[in-house]
Order: C-alpha cells, then sequence, then structure tokens
C-alpha cells in the first residue's frame, strides 16, 4: 500500500474515533465522569455464571418479544423456564411472596423466572441474593402504548370489558389529555411507574414519595441487576446480555436477526400524541422521576456497551 494514502487513512480512523468518544462522554455528561471511571472493568465485563435468574418485567418495554427469543434458545440452552400467569399482584401479601420465593427455590439446573413483580430481596427469606435482569423504555412512549394497549392490545377478555366499562374510554389520547374525568380513569388511575419494579417490596414503594422511591430504584438498579437492557437500543442490549451471560442467553442474537417482529404488541394505527400531550406527561412529577431514572440507566448502558463491546 502507498505510504502517502496510508497515512490519511490512519488519521480518519484515528478521528471517528476521537469522535466517538467525545459524543459518548457528552451524553453520559460530566457529572457522571468521574463514577465511570472508577467501575473495574473486569467486574462490568466478566461473564457471569448465576443458576437462578429472575426477570422481574417492566410491562410494555418489549417484554413479550423478548420472551419470545428466550423460549426458543433456552432448548438449545438447556434453561428451565418458569412463567407465571400473575399479572396484577406486584407486592404480595408477606405469606403468599414467601410461598412464591420458596418454589421458585426448589428449582434444579438454570433456571430462568420471569413475572410481573416488583424487586424481591430473596435475603430476606434466608436466601442468597438473586440475580435480576429487566428492561427499561421510554417513559413518554410507555404510557402511550399502555394507554391503547389497554382497550385494543392482547389482553384477556375480562380485563378489556373492564376497561371498556370505564368512563371516557372513547376518547383517543390526546382527547384524554384535556378531559380532567378521562385523564383520572386512563392515564393517572392506570400508570405503573417502571422505577417501582426496581423499588421493591419496601412499604416506601407504594407510598406517594416519589423520590424516595427513585433513590431505592437507582440504589437496586447499581448492585441488585446483572444487567438492564433498553428497549431504544435493543439490538445493542442483546448483544450486552449474550455476551455477559451466556449460559443461558447464547445464541439471542442470531435468534432475533431471524425471527419476524412479534405481533403481540400495541395496535400502532392510533393518532400521534400532539406537543400538548407529551408536555402534558412531562409536567406530572411521576414522569419526572421516570425520565431521570430511564436516562441514568441510558446512560450506564451505553458506557456498559462501549465498554464491554465496541472496545
Amino acid at each position: 500500500m502507498n505510504r502517502s494514502k496510508a497515512i490519511p487513512v490512519f488519521f480518519v480512523i484515528i478521528l471517528v474515533f476521537i469522535i466517538s468518544t467525545i459524543n459518548l462522554i457528552d451524553y453520559i455528561g460530566e457529572d457522571n465522569i468521574g463514577s465511570y471511571e472508577e467501575k473495574e472493568l473486569t467486574q462490568i465485563c466478566e461473564e457471569k455464571h448465576p443458576k437462578i435468574i429472575f426477570y422481574n418485567r417492566v410491562p410494555k418495554a418489549g417484554s413479550t418479544s423478548l420472551l419470545i427469543l428466550l423460549n426458543r434458545i433456552f432448548y438449545r440452552n438447556q434453561v428451565t423456564h418458569i412463567s407465571s400467569k400473575n399479572f396484577s399482584d406486584y407486592m404480595p401479601e408477606e405469606d403468599i411472596l414467601r410461598e412464591y420465593v420458596n418454589s421458585i427455590m426448589d428449582s434444579s439446573g438454570k433456571t430462568f423466572v420471569n413475572r410481573h413483580i416488583y424487586w424481591i430481596d430473596f435475603r430476606e427469606f434466608g436466601y442468597e441474593k438473586m440475580d435480576y435482569i429487566n428492561v427499561v423504555r421510554d417513559p413518554i412512549t410507555r404510557i402511550i402504548s399502555g394507554f391503547y394497549f389497554r382497550k385494543f392490545g392482547n389482553v384477556t377478555p375480562d380485563f378489556q370489558e373492564k376497561v371498556w366499562a370505564m368512563p371516557k374510554v372513547e376518547l383517543t389520547f390526546n382527547e384524554c389529555i384535556v378531559d380532567e374525568e378521562c385523564v383520572s380513569y386512563h392515564i393517572k388511575g392506570s400508570f405503573n411507574t417502571q422505577i417501582k419494579y426496581f423499588c421493591g417490596q419496601d412499604p416506601i414503594c407504594k407510598s406517594s414519595d416519589i423520590e424516595s422511591i427513585y433513590n431505592l430504584a437507582v440504589k437496586h438498579y447499581n448492585e441488585e441487576y446483572l444487567w438492564v437492557g433498553v428497549l431504544e437500543l435493543w439490538d445493542e442490549s442483546f448483544q450486552l446480555l449474550e455476551k455477559i451471560v451466556p449460559d443461558f442467553f447464547t445464541g439471542l442474537v442470531h435468534e432475533k436477526s431471524i425471527t419476524p417482529k412479534n405481533g403481540n404488541v400495541t395496535p400502532t394505527n392510533h393518532d400521534q400524541p400532539s406537543e400538548e400531550a407529551i408536555e402534558y406527561l412531562r409536567s406530572l412529577d411521576e414522569i419526572k422521576y421516570e425520565q431521570k431514572f430511564y436516562s441514568y440507566v441510558k446512560q450506564d448502558f451505553l458506557y456498559r456497551y462501549n465498554t464491554c463491546i465496541l472496545q
């Protein structure tokens, strides 16, 4: 290769790398750079080999699509999958919770558990720390998706009948946000914040103290989760998950590439949210903390992905 041509190419590559790094740092934010630098890279990227993984899945954050893919690779990876049909009891009574925990710990071999439930501290029931995973989604799109899914999605007939019996159910999202009764029933009354799934079973998690809920959610995210994916970074999330937990998730990236999109999703033929609707959601205290948590997780994910996959 001509040396005079090789040198410009080399500098172009270096320039691209520098710009990419600057963009990542700019996205993460200067306030977080110090904490990221202090993390042990070997701990972030090293392979984990848990016996049991608990996916306490956030609703309307891609869980149905993910589970379809996982069921296909679990057979090949010899993973037992325990899936709960309880979609509403997020904070069971202590005796019911204890029975549920015991039933999980009776399993043998590699076991994957999924349920819509707030984080559980298995140590409170005499067991070792549980290894958790989850997925988060942009709070605004998640709320709008949930609004229409409750009315038109693949839910049980009893649930859909209950929803359609409520006042103002026929209104679109844009119409609903300017109607106080509709907001009460179909937005505030049905909104289940994703940070509560990370907050857990502590009484504070069902209180109105949203700041304390957020703080506990961040603590558990940092200390209790093997992996938290980001729906808006779906492919990247799968790459990282397969890399750090290969015993369970080998083949996930390939399976995703050959699998058609899941049809069990919220219908998309509804009106797009207006600027007024989006601004209304952003004005709610719950959403402000939801957005803060989502941004925190997304920033951390980008750091992990850059460290473990790109470098």
